[in-house]
């Protein structure tokens, strides 16, 4: 049992850091610690449209990216 775990977790590991070998190695970079994120804009279930700057002053705001599959 102890050396089915150890695999199990050794290979979550190895697929964890190929993943972010990956997306590290495609140049793909966010903001800086400190600085703003871009504005974008998202459309709600209802269609009206959210602009990120709109909440700059009036609340912190977190973003989750999810899959549903």
């Amino acid at each position: 049992m102890k050396t089915i775990l150890t695999l199990a977790l050794s290979f979550a590991l190895c697929i964890f850091m190929s993943s972010y070998s990956f997306s590290s190695s495609m140049g793909v970079s966010g903001p800086d610690v400190g600085e703003d994120a871009p504005d974008f804009v998202l459309k709600g279930i209802d269609g009206k449209e959210f602009k990120l700057s709109s909440f700059k002053s009036i609340k912190p705001v977190v973003l989750i990216f999810g899959s549903c599959t």
